[in-house]
């Protein structure tokens, strides 16, 4: 949200299931763009997060893609005024594992963004957080994945930083089977 908008986003379906992302403008509540992300596979693209800062409107969630089909991390990133996608963008983070989904969004005062959720090797083995580090124009500048004790299913799900965003602190849960 800024002074003179509103920023939403999720998922809609038509003959796939897309990101969506609307802008709104907060006196009128006419809508002032919309954008649709529709990725390379049809098996699903979800909004899940989304933040702003004075240029940009980042998007987090995850993003179908390969063969066989996996979900993997999605960033997107939007000009603030016009909702045209920023050079670089989509950003998908292709770890080696059978799901991620990122579920929380931040971006630093350099543009740098980090996204956090959780990742899942295979179907057998509980999911751990995963947690990335992408800067302004769209690489990847490191990536850690924490398994809470237990070994259990262990999800990121928001975000935030100290006073001088010096440090990072990543929230979740992890399940007990």
């Amino acid at each position: 949200c800024d002074n003179n908008a509103v920023y939403v986003t999720g998922w809609s379906i038509s003959t796939t299931r897309d990101v969506i992302t609307i802008k709104y403008n907060t006196a009128t509540g006419d809508t002032m763009w919309v954008k649709k992300y529709n990725g390379p596979f049809s098996g699903g693209d979800y909004g899940w997060a989304i933040t702003n800062d004075a240029n940009f409107v980042y998007v987090c969630g995850r993003a179908s893609v390969g063969t066989p089909e996996r979900q993997r991390y999605l960033v997107l990133k939007y000009d603030i005024a016009t909702g045209n996608m920023a050079a670089g963008f989509p950003f998908i983070y292709s770890a080696d594992t059978l799901n991620n989904e990122a579920h929380a969004i931040k971006v630093d005062i350099l543009g740098n963004i980090y996204v956090t959720g959780q990742t899942n090797f295979n179907n057998l083995i509980a999911s751990n957080i995963l947690t990335l580090k992408v800067n302004s124009a769209g690489t990847l500048v490191w990536a850690k994945t924490h398994n809470a004790s237990g070994n259990d299913n262990d999800n990121g799900v928001a975000l935030g930083f100290d006073n001088a965003q010096t440090s990072l602190f990543v929230a979740g849960y992890g399940i007990r089977a």
